[in-house]
């Protein structure tokens, strides 16, 4: 796969919401379930790093009260977070989730680590600094028991800025509440704007 492609372009935008919109239909032939998996997290990932949110494609605009459970359902994560309460954190994901964080490194080169809902739940357990992220102007989009979230956000660390970026989750609906099975973040430390309000 050609990471650099995937980054640059128009078209490559629109190539992202092709690939990210097929996410529920099988692997392709000779492409095992797990490689299929990690790629669709790659596409995600480069998908997080192009400036605009992705077309609608065939997702329908959501209810007030289908865009609101969504909303709701990503900032349990951030309060879960800011709780450190490792078993409410547990319940939000899938077992099967994973996480793909996406930056540059010190050459300007992209660098994509993936993360698994153990690891990711671990390493908040772990510390005792208060953790603080906020969103803000959240896009939607559901399709019957699937929906994503796109959103910028920041995040602090105590009383320290830590970074900023976007936020690219997906859910699935399940025993009727809607739960991660797949976060893709940004993360950029500079020319990171506040949210809407704030000095």
């Amino acid at each position: 796969m050609d990471i650099a492609f995937l980054f640059g372009t128009r078209a490559a935008r629109a190539r992202c919401a092709k690939n990210t919109s097929r996410g529920g239909e099988g692997a392709p032939r000779g492409l095992g379930r797990s490689s299929f998996g990690l790629a669709l997290l790659v596409i995600t990932a480069a998908c997080a790093t192009a400036p605009v949110p992705p077309p609608g494609g065939t997702a329908q605009v959501p209810t007030s009260a289908e865009g609101a459970a969504v909303i709701r359902a990503a900032e349990a994560l951030f309060t879960a977070m800011e709780a450190r309460d490792t078993t409410a954190l547990r319940r939000l994901f899938m077992p099967e989730a994973q996480l793909a964080v996406v930056r540059r490194g010190g050459a300007g080169e992209v660098v994509i680590q993936t993360r698994t809902v153990g690891d990711f739940v671990g390493s908040i357990g772990r510390g005792s600094e208060l953790l603080l992220e906020r969103m803000w102007s959240p896009s939607v989009q559901v399709e019957g028991d699937l929906a994503t979230l796109w959103a910028p956000y920041d995040f602090h660390q105590g009383e320290r800025f830590s970074h900023c970026g976007i936020d690219a989750f997906q859910f699935v609906r399940t025993g009727g509440e809607w739960r991660i099975v797949a976060l893709t973040y940004t993360i950029q430390t500079e020319s990171c704007a506040p949210p809407p309000g704030t000095p």
